[in-house]
């Protein structure tokens, strides 16, 4: 009997070897050059498999296995935000993605949404962060239906500033997680993502009050994470600055703080391989900054389209030619993550799972929120290397 077990879990685990093998060989036989035409058609796939994965109630299937099709129980108010921004986006101009986009508005109202008057928030089983309410502010803000909802967003605003200290620090949380969180990490990325959501809706709505109170936390945070890089660095801002640096140089025409996003992008580049698997970023020496991850890897290719963008604008024709170099090869990576309609191993409801991105080339796990991060660097990536 023992040796009739002892086989059986032989050949499962050569099966499962044999699965793993296929899955990183197919990663490396697909990096292919990063193209406009395979970038907008990786695009559409993208976009399709958002569609797919919105529920009956509105939300997003999460965490999925396209092997069994399956899912795990696990959730995340701000990675479901990250794809919800997509359907606004997508709502301007597809009639699947609008009624898509109202669908998701109405589930997120009716679950997540409170306010007291004055602050509008969400508030979801993980409390009520920052973080979520200016991505949420971002869904918002790209709306079609900004205006129907302008008191709704206003009153966002209005909750992300009421958690602003008089040097321009933000709070992690207004509601407290019931889960332990680290406040400094947490703040490196949520910071930064509200300054980005508070300009986007400056430039939306032209409120100067809004501007004046999002400057004094644009200059703390960029003391902090630029200025005093050696003491703050953590590699999930670079990224969220990024854009903000570039949003507020795009409304202002003013080119100061410029020369921060070198600043960072010059020190995160030395964690993007450029040898085993090229575009991929991780950084074996700083455990702290997480696993390898391909919506980090998305999220860092889409801060390098806005690095490259603001190299050109500069003439730096030295950080042009390593920007353009280090974002063609995370497009790569990126691309060669996707699931398409030639994917071997989907399972029969492939159709739900084809344009989603394995969360790193080991696993066939797919996430929604990668799938988000990785339209956005797209679309970033295709700005920035037309010009």
């Amino acid at each position: 009997m023992s040796i009739k077990l002892g086989y059986t879990r032989s050949i499962f685990c050569c099966a499962l070897i044999a699965i793993l093998a296929i899955i990183i060989a197919t990663h490396f036989l697909s990096q292919k050059a990063p193209t406009a035409e395979r970038i907008k058609y990786a695009q559409s796939l993208a976009r399709e498999h958002i569609l797919q994965s919105l529920t009956a109630g509105g939300f997003f299937r999460y965490d999925l296995d396209p092997l069994f099709d399956r899912s795990s129980d696990s959730d995340y108010d701000v990675r479901q935000m990250l794809a919800s921004r997509e359907l606004a986006l997508g709502a301007r101009s597809d009639e699947a993605m609008y009624a898509a986009h109202k669908k998701n508005l109405d589930a997120i109202f009716s679950n997540w949404y409170d306010s007291d008057g004055e602050r509008g928030y969400l508030h979801t089983p993980i409390g009520s962060s920052l973080g979520v309410n200016a991505l949420f502010l971002r869904v918002l803000v790209e709306s079609p239906f900004f205006e129907a909802l302008r008191r709704e967003a206003d009153m966002v605003v209005e909750n992300i500033l009421s958690a602003q200290h008089e040097d321009g620090s933000f709070d992690a949380y207004g509601i407290e997680s019931p889960y332990a969180y680290n406040t400094k990490r947490t703040l490196a990325y949520a910071a930064p993502e509200a300054l980005l959501a508070l300009l986007e809706y400056v430039e939306k709505t032209g409120n100067d009050a809004v501007f004046t109170k999002t400057k004094k936390s644009f200059d703390f945070y960029y003391q902090k994470y630029v200025s005093d890089i050696e003491q703050n660095y953590y590699s999930m801002y670079v990224p969220w600055l990024t854009m903000a640096i570039y949003q507020y140089t795009k409304m202002t025409a003013e080119t100061q703080y410029v020369e921060g996003v070198f600043v960072l992008y010059d020190r995160l580049l030395e964690m993007q391989d450029t040898l085993f698997f090229p575009g991929r970023f991780y950084d074996r020496a700083h455990p702290e900054y997480g696993r390898q991850h391909t919506g980090a890897d998305a999220i860092f290719t889409e801060g390098l389209g806005y690095a490259l963008l603001l190299a050109k604008q500069g003439n730096d024709t030295k950080r042009v030619d390593r920007y353009s170099d280090a974002l063609k090869n995370g497009l790569s990576n990126l691309l060669s993550l996707q699931y398409t309609k030639q994917s071997p191993l989907l399972s029969a409801h492939r159709e739900q799972y084809v344009g989603a991105f394995r969360i790193r080339s080991s696993s066939f796990w797919t996430r929604i929120d990668v799938t988000a991060h990785a339209l956005d660097a797209f679309d970033s990536a295709l700005q920035a290397l037309a010009k």
